[in-house]
This record gives C-alpha cells, sequence and structure tokens, in this order.
C-alpha cells in the first residue's frame, strides 16, 4: 500500500489553504489508488500533518525512504480503524 502518494497530496492541499479530502486528493494523483489506500492516507495524513514524504515518489515503495516508527505506527492505526469499520459494516449487512 502505498500512502505517500496521498500524504503528499495532502500536504499540497494544505499548502494551498484547502481542507484535504478524498474528493479533492482522488483527481490530483498520478495514478489511480484503490479508495482504502485513499482514505488510509488521509487518516494517517491527519493523525501527522507534519510528516515528511519522498518528494520524488515513484510508486514502488522498496525504494521509497523507510517511515519512522511513528510514520508506522500512526498508518498502521489508521489501517486497524478502516477495518474495523469495514467488519463492522459487514456484521450489520448480514445481521439484516
Amino acid at each position: 500500500m502505498n500512502t505517500a502518494n496521498v500524504i503528499e497530496v495532502c500536504q499540497q492541499l494544505t499548502d494551498e489553504g484547502k481542507q484535504p479530502s478524498v474528493a479533492l486528493i482522488k483527481p490530483r494523483l498520478a495514478q489511480p489508488l484503490p479508495m482504502p489506500t485513499i482514505i488510509a492516507g488521509l487518516k494517517s495524513f491527519k493523525a501527522n500533518p507534519k510528516q515528511k514524504v519522498p518528494t520524488n515518489i515513484t510508486g514502488n515503495e522498496s525504494s521509497a525512504t523507510p517511515l519512522t516508527l511513528e510514520q508506522r505506527v500512526a498508518q498502521l492505526e489508521s489501517e486497524v480503524t478502516e477495518l474495523k469499520s469495514l467488519i463492522a459494516k459487514l456484521q450489520a449487512s448480514s445481521a439484516e
């Protein structure tokens, strides 16, 4: 999952005085990303708006600068939150 692109777009939007949202992020991405990746990146950005991301994102995470421990924890926490939400939705829909 490459949320670095999303975080970079969020930072650009913030620099422009705009509040990052999925609707504003999606059209600015160089390559289409799955919605869960966009949401995870947005949540990670909101958890730590000052985090550093590599400036030359190639889409290959293995060549990107490794994330700090705090960034990794924030990213994982946002992914866990997202997964819990999806599980709750699935449980609600299966109970109907």
